[in-house]
Protein backbone atom coordinates (compact mmCIF):
# COMPACT_ATOMS: atom_id res chain seq x y z
CA UNK A 1 0.00 0.00 0.00
CA UNK A 2 2.51 2.32 0.92
CA UNK A 3 4.78 1.62 -2.16
CA UNK A 4 1.28 2.01 -4.22
CA UNK A 5 1.04 5.91 -2.31
CA UNK A 6 4.38 6.53 -3.58
CA UNK A 7 4.07 5.90 -7.17
CA UNK A 8 1.19 8.21 -7.06
CA UNK A 9 3.69 10.98 -5.57
CA UNK A 10 6.42 10.48 -6.91
CA UNK A 11 5.56 11.69 -11.10
CA UNK A 12 3.25 14.64 -9.21
CA UNK A 13 6.56 15.49 -6.81
CA UNK A 14 9.24 15.21 -10.01
CA UNK A 15 7.17 17.15 -12.24
CA UNK A 16 5.95 20.13 -9.86
CA UNK A 17 9.49 20.10 -7.49
CA UNK A 18 11.81 19.57 -9.75
CA UNK A 19 11.12 20.12 -13.43
CA UNK A 20 10.71 17.25 -15.02
CA UNK A 21 9.07 16.21 -17.84
CA UNK A 22 7.37 13.35 -18.97
CA UNK A 23 10.44 11.55 -21.02
CA UNK A 24 12.51 12.46 -18.04
CA UNK A 25 9.90 10.70 -15.32
CA UNK A 26 9.51 7.87 -17.80
CA UNK A 27 13.14 7.19 -17.54
CA UNK A 28 13.45 7.86 -13.71
CA UNK A 29 10.58 4.91 -13.34
CA UNK A 30 12.39 2.82 -15.92
CA UNK A 31 15.22 3.29 -13.90
CA UNK A 32 13.34 1.84 -11.21
CA UNK A 33 11.86 -1.35 -13.52
CA UNK A 34 15.26 -2.45 -13.94
CA UNK A 35 16.42 -2.56 -10.55
CA UNK A 36 13.17 -5.26 -9.74
CA UNK A 37 14.47 -7.18 -12.37
CA UNK A 38 17.95 -7.49 -11.40
CA UNK A 39 17.01 -8.17 -7.89
CA UNK A 40 14.36 -10.79 -8.01
CA UNK A 41 17.20 -12.57 -9.20
CA UNK A 42 19.29 -12.76 -5.48
CA UNK A 43 16.07 -12.45 -3.54
CA UNK A 44 15.71 -16.02 -2.50
CA UNK A 45 19.11 -15.97 -1.40
CA UNK A 46 19.00 -13.06 0.81
CA UNK A 47 15.61 -14.41 2.30
CA UNK A 48 17.78 -17.10 2.80
CA UNK A 49 20.61 -15.92 4.07
CA UNK A 50 18.95 -13.40 6.59
CA UNK A 51 15.63 -14.77 7.42
CA UNK A 52 12.26 -13.90 5.85
CA UNK A 53 10.91 -12.09 9.16
CA UNK A 54 14.48 -9.85 9.12
CA UNK A 55 14.55 -9.02 5.41
CA UNK A 56 10.72 -7.84 5.91
CA UNK A 57 11.37 -5.82 8.85
CA UNK A 58 14.81 -4.34 7.65
CA UNK A 59 13.62 -3.88 4.47
CA UNK A 60 10.34 -1.27 5.74
CA UNK A 61 13.23 0.19 7.86
CA UNK A 62 15.42 0.95 4.98
CA UNK A 63 12.53 1.90 2.79
CA UNK A 64 11.77 4.82 5.73
CA UNK A 65 15.43 6.01 5.60
CA UNK A 66 15.95 5.80 1.95
CA UNK A 67 11.95 7.48 1.40
CA UNK A 68 12.82 10.98 2.72
CA UNK A 69 16.18 11.71 0.38
CA UNK A 70 13.20 11.95 -2.18
CA UNK A 71 11.78 15.04 -0.42
CA UNK A 72 15.39 16.23 -0.07
CA UNK A 73 15.89 16.63 -3.90
CA UNK A 74 13.15 19.45 -3.20
CA UNK A 75 15.73 21.33 -1.19
CA UNK A 76 18.67 20.52 -3.36
CA UNK A 77 17.20 21.77 -6.24
CA UNK A 78 17.08 24.70 -5.55
CA UNK A 79 21.38 25.21 -5.86
CA UNK A 80 21.84 22.09 -7.80
CA UNK A 81 19.85 20.27 -10.17
CA UNK A 82 22.16 17.96 -11.12
CA UNK A 83 22.33 17.03 -7.49
CA UNK A 84 18.65 16.50 -7.23
CA UNK A 85 18.05 14.41 -10.27
CA UNK A 86 21.03 12.12 -9.02
CA UNK A 87 19.35 11.71 -5.42
CA UNK A 88 16.36 10.49 -7.79
CA UNK A 89 18.35 8.06 -9.58
CA UNK A 90 19.75 6.81 -6.30
CA UNK A 91 16.55 6.54 -4.09
CA UNK A 92 13.59 5.06 -6.48
CA UNK A 93 16.00 2.26 -7.58
CA UNK A 94 16.89 1.52 -3.92
CA UNK A 95 13.44 1.86 -3.22
CA UNK A 96 12.02 -0.64 -5.78
CA UNK A 97 14.80 -3.22 -4.54
CA UNK A 98 13.77 -3.14 -1.24
CA UNK A 99 10.20 -3.16 -2.04
CA UNK A 100 11.00 -6.65 -3.87
CA UNK A 101 12.86 -8.49 -0.60
CA UNK A 102 9.75 -7.20 1.38
CA UNK A 103 7.10 -8.42 -1.16
CA UNK A 104 8.68 -11.84 -1.41
CA UNK A 105 9.66 -12.40 2.73
CA UNK A 106 5.33 -11.05 3.10
CA UNK A 107 4.40 -13.16 0.70
CA UNK A 108 6.11 -16.44 1.73
CA UNK A 109 5.25 -15.58 5.46
CA UNK A 110 1.84 -15.32 4.75
CA UNK A 111 1.66 -18.77 3.01
CA UNK A 112 3.61 -20.09 6.39
CA UNK A 113 0.91 -19.19 8.49
CA UNK A 114 -1.55 -21.24 7.40
CA UNK A 115 -1.94 -24.64 6.44
CA UNK A 116 -1.97 -25.79 3.08
CA UNK A 117 -5.06 -26.59 2.55
CA UNK A 118 -5.93 -22.94 3.47
CA UNK A 119 -3.64 -21.67 1.09
CA UNK A 120 -5.71 -21.19 -1.76
CA UNK A 121 -8.37 -18.98 0.31
CA UNK A 122 -5.44 -16.92 2.06
CA UNK A 123 -4.11 -15.91 -1.36
CA UNK A 124 -6.97 -15.41 -2.64
CA UNK A 125 -7.90 -12.78 0.06
CA UNK A 126 -4.46 -11.39 -0.25
CA UNK A 127 -4.83 -10.65 -3.88
CA UNK A 128 -8.41 -8.99 -3.16
CA UNK A 129 -6.80 -6.94 -0.49
CA UNK A 130 -3.95 -5.82 -2.44
CA UNK A 131 -6.26 -5.04 -5.59
CA UNK A 132 -8.08 -2.74 -2.92
CA UNK A 133 -4.91 -1.03 -2.42
CA UNK A 134 -3.98 -0.38 -6.01
CA UNK A 135 -7.78 1.78 -6.05
CA UNK A 136 -7.01 3.23 -2.38
CA UNK A 137 -3.37 4.55 -2.32
CA UNK A 138 -3.59 6.76 -5.41
CA UNK A 139 -6.08 8.24 -4.58
CA UNK A 140 -4.73 8.98 -0.67
CA UNK A 141 -1.89 9.91 -2.41
CA UNK A 142 -3.29 12.63 -4.55
CA UNK A 143 -5.13 13.39 -1.46
CA UNK A 144 -1.98 13.76 0.82
CA UNK A 145 -0.23 16.15 -2.29
CA UNK A 146 -2.88 18.10 -2.90
CA UNK A 147 -3.41 18.92 1.12
CA UNK A 148 0.65 19.96 1.01
CA UNK A 149 -0.23 22.30 -1.72
CA UNK A 150 -2.93 23.87 -0.14
CA UNK A 151 -0.77 24.43 3.00
CA UNK A 152 1.57 27.48 1.28
CA UNK A 153 1.24 30.42 2.53
CA UNK A 154 0.74 34.10 0.88
CA UNK A 155 3.97 35.66 -0.05
CA UNK A 156 6.02 31.99 0.43
CA UNK A 157 8.29 32.02 -2.79
CA UNK A 158 9.48 28.17 -1.84
CA UNK A 159 5.84 26.88 -2.93
CA UNK A 160 4.61 26.70 -6.16
CA UNK A 161 1.02 25.69 -7.81
CA UNK A 162 2.61 22.48 -8.41
CA UNK A 163 4.88 21.80 -5.44
CA UNK A 164 4.13 22.35 -1.33
CA UNK A 165 6.42 25.02 0.21
CA UNK A 166 9.55 24.06 1.43
CA UNK A 167 9.70 26.43 3.94
CA UNK A 168 7.44 24.91 6.37
CA UNK A 169 7.82 21.17 5.40
CA UNK A 170 4.51 20.70 3.20
CA UNK A 171 6.43 18.85 0.68
CA UNK A 172 7.63 16.22 3.27
CA UNK A 173 4.45 15.54 4.10
CA UNK A 174 3.14 12.92 2.23
CA UNK A 175 6.30 10.96 3.18
CA UNK A 176 5.88 11.20 6.27
CA UNK A 177 2.42 9.85 5.83
CA UNK A 178 4.06 7.06 3.67
CA UNK A 179 7.17 6.50 6.64
CA UNK A 180 4.36 6.27 9.15
CA UNK A 181 2.63 3.02 7.52
CA UNK A 182 5.84 1.73 6.91
CA UNK A 183 6.27 1.70 10.72
CA UNK A 184 3.46 0.14 11.42
CA UNK A 185 4.38 -2.53 9.04
CA UNK A 186 7.62 -2.92 10.49
CA UNK A 187 6.22 -2.99 13.88
CA UNK A 188 3.74 -5.89 12.95
CA UNK A 189 6.88 -7.59 11.67
CA UNK A 190 8.48 -7.64 14.65
CA UNK A 191 5.73 -9.70 16.18
CA UNK A 192 6.06 -12.06 14.07
CA UNK A 193 6.69 -15.58 15.69
CA UNK A 194 10.05 -17.45 14.49
CA UNK A 195 8.04 -20.55 13.64
CA UNK A 196 6.36 -18.72 10.24
CA UNK A 197 10.05 -18.88 8.90
CA UNK A 198 9.44 -22.62 8.21
CA UNK A 199 6.44 -24.05 6.06
CA UNK A 200 4.21 -25.99 7.05
CA UNK A 201 4.65 -28.70 4.62
CA UNK A 202 8.25 -28.81 5.70
CA UNK A 203 7.07 -29.37 9.09
CA UNK A 204 4.63 -31.76 8.48
CA UNK A 205 7.51 -33.69 5.91
CA UNK A 206 10.18 -34.03 9.00
CA UNK A 207 6.83 -35.29 11.02
CA UNK A 208 5.92 -38.06 8.87
CA UNK A 209 9.86 -38.86 8.15
CA UNK A 210 10.29 -39.11 12.15
CA UNK A 211 7.22 -41.02 12.49
CA UNK A 212 7.82 -43.35 9.90
CA UNK A 213 10.82 -44.67 11.32
CA UNK A 214 9.30 -44.98 14.65
CA UNK A 215 6.94 -47.14 13.14
CA UNK A 216 9.30 -49.19 11.51
CA UNK A 217 11.30 -49.96 14.70
CA UNK A 218 8.12 -51.08 16.64
CA UNK A 219 8.09 -54.35 14.64
CA UNK A 220 11.85 -55.02 15.19
CA UNK A 221 11.58 -55.06 18.87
Amino acid sequence: FSQILLDEIIPLFTHGCLGFNSQEIGMLLAVGGVSILLVSFITSRITARFGKINSYTTTGILSILVGFLIPLAAYVHASSKRAAVVLMIVSVPIIRSLQVVGFTSIMVLVNNSVPVSELGRVNGLGQALAAAARGVGPVLGGSLWSMSLGLAEKGDETATSLCPSRADGAVVIPFVARAILLAMVVAIGCMMPASLEVSPTTEDGEGGGAGGEGGGDGPRE
